[in-house]
């Protein structure tokens, strides 16, 4: 509608008339090419209809555009004979344009509104699918970590109570060559050198002991010996005393008779 007003405004010689005019024939063209490629372009088929209609009803009314430039220039290029003879005719293009271009808004709406639907379908879907691998993921670390951290931390903790209690015939497997794996083997050897020394400590104990009863059994022995040679002494001493008082009573009579001897001569004299 612009370009036939400069058609009309701006024609006063067939020589401005053939240039506004090419001008209008190149935009008319264009928008005949923008319509077609549209309506090959769009799904919808009420729109792709109306879009049909609309490049029909455009085709018809440049051929009443041709019949109204004919009419301007017959007229003298007087603008309201050019006017008056195209008046009313852009009308049903106008229309099947406006049509099409409200279903095609309409169907845009809808069409966003389903792909934005989808859009959250996959969102959603995307999200749990998220949620679940990171519960899988979660999992996995969580036995990853019983298996490597926890449960050796554990055995390491009931192995060292278990030497607590002074038992040292229990032995641990080191399962890994990690901080824990080192941990398990300082304890492991710690146990073994534990049970070295207290089966040391065991055979010493032993040999004292085996060396004090040999030790007591002498010291019994010597006892023993001391207790008969005292009771040989007191035997030894008895008889001395025997002796001893036998020769005094020896002695005694001796000196008695001796004295009654020189009794016996002094009445005799």
């Amino acid at each position: 509608v612009q370009e036939w007003k400069n058609v009309l405004i701006r024609s006063h010689d067939r020589k401005s008339l053939d240039e506004r005019w090419s001008k209008f024939i190149k935009q008319e063209k264009t928008v005949r090419e923008q319509a077609t490629k549209l309506a090959g372009e769009i799904g919808d088929p009420a729109a792709k209809d109306l879009l049909r209609r609309f490049l029909a009803a455009h085709e018809q009314m440049g051929r009443k555009y041709e019949q109204g430039r004919d009419a301007f220039a017959a007229a003298g290029f007087a603008v309201k004979a050019g006017d008056a003879a195209v008046k009313g005719m852009d009308r049903e293009p106008t229309e099947l344009l406006a049509q099409a271009s409200a279903l095609m808004r309409k169907s845009a709406t809808e069409s966003t509104a389903q792909e934005i639907a989808s859009a959250n379908r996959q969102l959603t879907g995307s999200l749990i699918a998220m949620a679940v691998i990171s519960f899988l993921a979660m999992l996995v670390c969580w036995q990853v970590v019983l298996s490597n951290v926890l449960r050796p931390i554990g055995e390491a903790l009931r192995f060292t109570r278990t030497i607590a209690t002074g038992d040292l015939g229990q032995d641990m497997v080191v399962r890994s060559r990690d901080e824990i794996g080192q941990l398990v083997s300082a304890m492991k050897e710690m146990k073994d050198n534990l049970a070295t020394i207290v089966k040391e400590a065991r055979e010493s104990a032993q040999s004292t002991a085996s060396a004090s009863q040999e030790i007591s059994a002498g010291n019994a022995n010597l006892s023993q010996r001391t207790e008969e040679q005292a009771s040989s002494l007191e035997e030894t001493a008895s008889a001395m005393e025997e002796r001893t008082s036998t020769v005094k009573q020896k002695a005694d009579n001796a000196a008695r008779a001796d004295e009654m001897a020189a009794a016996t001569r002094a009445q005799a004299e």
